[in-house]
């Protein structure tokens, strides 16, 4: 008996004992049409926002990259690009003349707490492309990815094991004081 007392002892500590959280991602991939005039806004397909019912969101993270076709209308036009969600990754290119392919590496990070990020249901990344003093044209599409951190909720088996801890902590408290209340040496 004193041996189960023991091994339910040993047990229950071992499952009160804090694990240290860990970080889960979900990455959330979207594609960007780019096509028309550089003044307006491309939108993304639709990508999921984070549930909050996964977790506590940690951090959000967000990266386009693609290789569009800008035509200018003029010689030393700019064109800005930025993503609207993130609203500071800001990328200019400056017009040489002609239709020139066009490296896109834009990223930023959302706010945790941001409702423009977390939520049930999908969004959409929107791509403000201006160009100055003229407007000329885009063409090609850009890939572009949300990554979410979390720490996740604790899963069912987890809770059990904590509550069958407890239950070998009561059962060995139990037995101790049924046989006396004393441990001999």
């Amino acid at each position: 008996m004193r041996a189960f007392a023991f091994i339910s002892l040993t047990a229950g500590i071992l499952a009160t004992t804090p694990l240290p959280a860990s970080a889960a991602q979900i990455v959330e991939n979207f594609t960007i049409g780019v096509s028309g005039e550089a003044d307006q806004h491309f939108f993304s397909t639709a990508f999921n926002l984070f549930d909050p019912s996964l977790g506590t969101l940690l951090s959000v993270a967000e990266s386009v990259t693609g290789s569009p076709t800008w035509t200018p209308a003029d010689s030393g036009d700019q064109l800005l690009l930025v993503l609207t969600l993130t609203g500071g990754s800001q990328f200019i290119f400056a017009s040489g003349g002609g239709s020139q392919v066009i490296n896109v590496d834009l990223s930023g990070v959302g706010g945790v707490n941001d409702p423009l990020f977390v939520g049930v249901g999908t969004t959409q990344e929107r791509l403000a492309a201006s160009e100055s003093p003229d407007v000329g044209t885009l063409s090609g599409e850009l890939t572009g990815k949300v990554t979410y951190t979390y720490t996740p909720v604790p899963e069912p088996s987890i809770w059990a094991m904590l509550l069958l801890g407890f239950a070998g902590l009561g059962y060995a408290t139990f037995r101790h004081k049924a046989e006396g209340g004393s441990i001999p040496a």
